[in-house]
């Protein structure tokens, strides 16, 4: 694993824990349910410990950006969890390009 792959997954781990052992840290004032929280804090762990090892980094950016696609839907039809999937959206994309970034790299 190259060094932006081994910073990006150490930064992914770092999310995934932070909404699993405060709900809601890398979003705060949103409005999802905690457990929505964890289980994003859990795919954010489990894609961070197999990105780049198990799995490529074009397929863990496939993933971000299938779930940026929900966070859309979930922003378009409801407004009260709508800031909450915006920031996810935004999480998610950025994440996705930097997958991208390291795919196309390695």
């Amino acid at each position: 694993m190259s060094g932006a792959g081994s910073a990006l997954e150490r930064a992914r781990l770092l999310v995934g824990a932070a909404d699993l052992v405060v709900p809601g840290a890398t979003t705060p004032g949103t409005p999802f349910p905690t457990a929505l929280y964890g289980v994003l804090g859990v795919r954010q762990v489990v894609q961070g410990l197999l990105a780049g090892r198990v799995i490529e980094h074009r397929a863990s950016a496939a993933v971000d950006g299938l779930h940026a696609a929900s966070m859309v839907v979930v922003a378009a039809v409801s407004s009260r969890f709508r800031s909450a999937a915006l920031v996810q959206v935004g999480l998610a994309s950025a994440f996705a390009v930097a997958e991208a970034a390291v795919a196309r790299r390695s």
